[in-house]
């Protein structure tokens, strides 16, 4: 058996685990949580916008805790 079928199955457990889902859930409530009030005084397009910013910063923050193509 080769070690390249051993490393990305590694990483889809991690990534996948009860405990990684939990801590993403966490980074996401505590992202939109820093936007909730500007988010209640927003108006439609507002709001559209914000929802964009709140999914730009999840998805650089989540690539900081999530392990690297490159880093395999």
């Amino acid at each position: 058996m080769s070690h390249f079928g051993i490393l990305p199955d590694s990483v889809d457990r991690m990534i996948y685990s009860p405990e990684h889902q939990a801590r993403l859930m966490e980074l996401r409530r505590e992202i939109e949580a820093r936007y909730d009030l500007e988010l209640q005084s927003a108006g439609y397009f507002q709001r559209l916008r914000i929802r964009r910013m709140i999914e730009l910063e999840f998805s650089i923050a989540r690539k900081t805790i999530e392990p690297s193509d490159l880093a395999l």
